[in-house]
């Protein structure tokens, strides 16, 4: 799934777009943001393999922000009667393929892959809660070390689960 740069630099103005519509728009876009996520996958080879990888990086969102608003770090700006906003869910998924293909240079480069995540993890969350998408329920600072720490295990979790699971089906093209 090796892009050139120009399929890099679209895939990841494609998750910009969907983090924007995401923060700042909530589900008022999530059709759009729906919309985005299923063009991206019909335009892949491998069809099968990508939705596996992005319902599993969604479920693992849900356990990471569930867990967190569980516990009262943060909470979000709608009524949510799941653990988390459909909009999160989806920019998690949108997260993981973007990763697949804008981040392949972190592939085998886990330190740098941890320290991108510990950077711009927090950065995402920050400027999610100063356009009013999150409210931090523990001091500021104290979140964003938390949010560090989770991202800075993720980033190259996903990088690794991505390599795993291209050479376990490499040799199976689904459609």
């Amino acid at each position: 799934m090796d892009q050139g740069w120009k399929g890099k630099l679209v895939n990841f103005v494609w998750f910009q777009t969907i983090w924007f519509c995401a923060i700042v728009f909530e589900n008022q876009f999530l059709w759009l943001m729906l919309f985005l996520i299923v063009g991206y996958i019909a335009v892949l080879p491998c069809r099968l393999q990508s939705v596996i990888f992005g319902v599993a990086i969604g479920l693992y969102g849900v356990l990471v922000d569930g867990t967190l608003a569980a516990l009262g770090f943060y909470q979000f700006s709608a009524e949510v009667s799941a653990l988390i906003p459909l909009w999160l869910v989806v920019l998690w998924v949108a997260f993981g393929y973007m990763l697949r293909i804008s981040l392949t240079y972190l592939r085998d480069r886990y330190l740098l892959a941890a320290f991108l995540g510990a950077v711009s993890g927090p950065l995402s969350y920050f400027a999610a809660a100063k356009l009013g998408a999150v409210t931090f329920l523990f001091p500021t600072a104290m979140t964003l070390v938390v949010i560090a720490f989770i991202w800075a295990f993720t980033v190259p979790l996903w990088l690794y689960i991505d390599v795993w699971q291209q050479k376990r089906f490499a040799p199976i093209q689904y459609n």
